[in-house]
């Protein structure tokens, strides 16, 4: 390979990193700021509606609120881990090409049965079902005055 391909090469593998990283960071930014949505939500949820008038009227409108903020959330999420996951196989592909020792590829090479235990245990994936449980917690908040 001579150096001109090689910088070439290496223009895209950074490239591709930078995306990668990217959207990693903006995976966090919007987990924290649903997270912080939702915290508020639930703190108001708690502290105001014990004293309003029309408590059940608010109580549905704030638990329907939240519901709907935690599917947004968690198709925002899987969408971002789809894309993380694709810009990371990227950078894994780009690094077995040009990297001599391998850095990326190396973490990432994994049999099929560890693949999906590492999957599942990636800080990304498991914060991704945080907004399934916010979901149960405004259903049951929803539904706790009627039983």
């Amino acid at each position: 390979m001579s150096d001109d391909q090689f910088r070439a090469k290496l223009d895209v593998f950074k490239m591709v990193n930078d995306h990668y990283r990217n959207d990693f960071q903006l995976f966090w930014q919007r987990t924290n700021f649903f997270l912080l949505v939702e915290a508020g939500l639930l703190g108001f949820f708690v502290t105001k509606l014990q004293t309003v008038e029309l408590r059940q009227f608010f109580t549905v409108v704030v638990c329907l609120s939240g519901a709907a903020l935690s599917v947004i959330w968690f198709l925002v999420a899987v969408s971002a881990i789809r894309w993380i996951d694709t810009w990371r196989h990227e950078v894994v592909r780009i690094d077995s090409d040009i990297n001599p020792y391998k850095s990326f590829s190396t973490g990432e090479n994994l049999t099929p049965e560890k693949w999906m235990f590492h999957l599942r245990f990636r800080p990304e994936v498991m914060s991704a079902w945080l907004p399934l449980l916010f979901l149960v917690v405004w259903v049951f908040l929803a539904v706790l005055p009627i039983l």
